[in-house]
């Protein structure tokens, strides 16, 4: 069996970034045997320049919720290529303004007929193995930005420590929990005689251990310790 599948949601992360690669491999693939110098990581970015005339770094990592950082090297590598002009914002000198250039527009002329070919293929692809798939992507985007995982992990290092069971030594307040406890193992197996009373009445006369295992909310997890 595959290992990322045998570690499952532990491995979550790392099967999703797999099936990226994966399906952008394949993607980079038909861009190649079509003739077309283009790179996947760019389609985001292109796509929305296309749409929008000029969007500066912050408009589109808000568009797309990416990072300013992610925004930058790709429009670095577009600029390179000519596939981009970069201006600066009439109203804000500090803001770099991002457009296609001749050479992009005459670019999405042709990835415009491969995109509507890879919608279709992408429909059957998932209709084949997973219809559902984008609906739960979706769900899965939304508790990201909800920032869910942190919190379901916070709950559970919660839980565990709340339940994590601690030794500490005897005290007096402690007295009726020990009786309580000794009692029921005692009334268990045997039977509750006389001299047991004197000894679970007051434990610190005839104990040589005085430590209970007590967890944090005051519950006593305990028995019967040897003299």
């Amino acid at each position: 069996m595959d290992y990322l599948q045998e570690l499952g949601g532990l491995a979550l992360a790392s099967r999703m970034r797999r099936l990226a690669d994966a399906i952008t491999a394949d993607i980079a693939t038909i861009y190649k045997e079509e003739g077309v110098d283009f790179e996947p990581r760019w389609f985001a970015i292109f796509h929305l320049l296309a749409t929008e005339s000029k969007l500066s770094i912050v408009d589109i990592a808000g568009r797309i919720g990416v990072t300013h950082q992610f925004v930058n090297q790709m429009a670095e590598e577009m600029l390179k290529v000519d596939l981009l002009n970069a201006s600066t914002d009439p109203n804000d000198k500090r803001k770099r303004l991002l457009s296609l250039s001749d050479r992009g527009r005459r670019l999405h002329t042709k990835v415009k007929q491969i995109w509507r070919l890879m919608r279709l293929a992408v429909s059957e692809y998932l209709t084949d193995n997973c219809p559902v798939f984008l609906e739960m992507l979706s769900a899965l985007e939304v508790a990201t930005s909800n920032n869910q995982l942190i919190k379901k992990f916070k709950e559970n290092k919660t839980a565990l420590q709340e339940a994590e069971i601690k030794i500490i030594e005897f005290r007096p307040q402690l007295r009726k929990h020990f009786y309580k406890l000794n009692e029921h193992w005692i009334k268990k197996f045997f039977s509750v005689e006389k001299g047991d009373e004197e000894v679970l009445s007051h434990p610190e006369n005839h104990f040589l251990w005085r430590c209970h295992f007590i967890c944090p909310t005051g519950k006593i997890y305990s028995w019967h310790l040897c003299s």
